[in-house]
């Protein structure tokens, strides 16, 4: 793909399903592949060139803002799960906080990225435009 003007959110779905091979009867599975998240992703080199063949001076670093988990054991049930980032504007107080119905608490970038359990259970993940959090 190629990107033609910078998007200040972008979001990434990982693959939760997978069809089986009977065309009358469809199964589905979910898929339980961990899912590596960088807490920043660069799209830059899918950025349209200009007519010379230079990239635009735009950056396309996206810092990561928010993940949903989906946790059950078919795509078609389950338990959601999201984490997102509170206090963006002042870099100093920015925190983690995850919501889990009624219960909320604040975690940490490291714990909600490196551990493999969130990494299997990642739905969706919500970066944005170089917010240096």
């Amino acid at each position: 793909f190629v990107v033609t003007e910078r998007p200040r959110i972008r979001s990434l779905g990982a693959p939760t399903e997978s069809h089986g091979p009977s065309p009358v009867r469809m199964m589905i599975q979910k898929n339980k592949e961990p899912v590596h998240l960088d807490s920043t992703i660069d799209l830059g080199a899918y950025m349209c060139k200009d007519d010379n063949g230079r990239a635009a001076r735009d950056s396309l670093k996206f810092d990561i803002s928010s993940v949903v988990h989906h946790l059950g054991y078919t795509a078609s049930s389950g338990h959601y799960t999201a984490h997102g980032i509170r206090g963006v504007e002042n870099e100093r107080t920015a925190q983690w906080v995850s919501f889990d119905d009624g219960v909320t608490y604040v975690t940490d970038q490291d714990r909600l990225l490196g551990s493999e359990r969130n990494q299997r259970t990642a739905y969706m993940a919500l970066y944005t435009l170089g917010s240096k959090h």
